[in-house]
């Protein structure tokens, strides 16, 4: 017996989750319209500009989310004083979104320099059964998002007894420690029950991952030799080994989304077809803390943390090996964009346009990640 699970991308049998089954698009409706709010960034590299889609939210004070998956190219239209921006997204199993926002819909600029828009939604009918989450505002706009922190059951003990979350130095692959920030780490999964979901969270039983370079092909059957035939289009990623077994007790944790950094990103160059972006690890959700930060909470309630800004965003180019991995090597990765410093400025909207064709990236200075052994 099968479900196809439309919160969480993934069709779950007996024994594991397959996620992402269908090709993205693949059922594309965006025929209803709906009213909601997108969170977004504007980020650079040399000679591009994207505006990143990070939250799609569905309602008002208390409301629902969306996972998206991988987005389009903005298309901005600008007649007189009015700005139009159109971004298209990929939600679970082959669902569409176009979201759709004007530079008078900014409601407010955040501290972690992303924006939150009123906006239109247009998708299928049945838009409901796609919603990932639940969240609410606080009376500053602020989103706070309901995930998920699993552990092992003592140490879900120690966590409620002491009512502290304690960071860890290693990064999200679990393979490197970081020397100038911690992490806390949630999911929007609400259980690690298989081995698919441990790979959602970049863990596995045999502590590797497996990848495949854009416009390459390999049989859905790879031989006992894949690593040597396949060597140039295939990358084997070492992740944390892990069993579910340690991830069987949970703890449920309101989260201000401000606190959170955004995920890594893939870009396809698929043969033929538009380019388009993929979240990497669209599942774990980071708070970065300073060294040796914890987080103390009360009520399940995890607000103001004193997080670090987060400042760029690693984009791979999937038609290289390297940059398959470069979302993982944030410490020797060249494939990095950096984040427009909007609070205090303008709207996302009005900034594309009095800053076009300007190198916004060459002098923005950043503080990389720092990894020791």
């Amino acid at each position: 017996m099968t479900y196809k699970n439309k919160k969480l991308n993934r069709i779950e049998f007996s024994l594991d989750n397959v996620y992402n089954p269908y090709n993205y698009g693949e059922n594309y409706d965006i025929s209803t319209e709906f009213d909601g709010y997108i969170k977004c960034k504007l980020i650079h590299k040399k000679g591009a500009s994207i505006i990143l889609p990070e939250l799609i939210i569905i309602g008002e004070k208390n409301f629902n989310w969306i996972q998206h998956f991988t987005f389009l190219m903005n298309l901005l239209v600008k007649d007189n004083d009015v700005i139009i921006n159109s971004i298209y997204v990929d939600i679970a199993l082959g669902a569409t979104l176009k979201i759709q926002f004007q530079n008078s819909d900014l409601q407010q600029v955040f501290k972690d320099n992303s924006s939150l828009f009123k906006c239109k939604i247009y998708g299928p009918k049945n838009l409901s059964e796609y919603y990932t989450g639940i969240g609410y505002f606080d009376d500053f706009k602020t989103p706070f998002l309901k995930i998920f922190h699993h552990t092992k059951e003592e140490f879900k003990k120690m966590i409620e007894n002491s009512l502290t979350l304690k960071s860890s130095k290693w990064n999200f692959q679990g393979t490197k420690k970081l020397n100038n920030i911690n992490f806390v780490y949630f999911t929007s999964i609400d259980k690690i029950k298989t081995p698919g979901d441990l790979k959602q969270i970049a863990m596995s039983n045999d502590g590797k991952l497996l990848f495949v370079k854009d416009n390459y092909y390999v049989p859905q059957k790879l031989p006992s030799d894949f690593r040597e035939k396949y060597k140039d289009g295939i990358l084997e990623l070492s992740v944390y080994r892990e069993s579910t077994e340690n991830r069987k007790a949970t703890i449920n944790f309101f989260v201000d989304s401000t606190n959170l950094f955004t995920p890594n990103i893939w870009m396809h160059k698929p043969d033929g077809e538009a380019v388009y972006y993929e979240l990497c690890n669209p599942y774990i959700f980071r708070l970065g803390l300073e060294n040796e930060g914890n987080i103390e909470y009360i009520n399940n309630l995890i607000s103001s943390t004193g997080t670090p800004i987060q400042e760029y965003v690693v984009i791979g180019d999937c038609t290289k090996l390297s940059g398959l991995e470069a979302p993982y090597d944030e410490e020797n990765t060249s494939e990095v964009f950096k984040i427009e410093p909007l609070l205090g400025k303008i709207n996302i909207l009005d900034f594309w346009f009095e800053n076009g064709n300007q190198d916004l990236y060459s002098d923005k200075k950043i503080s990389r990640f720092k990894f020791g052994k």
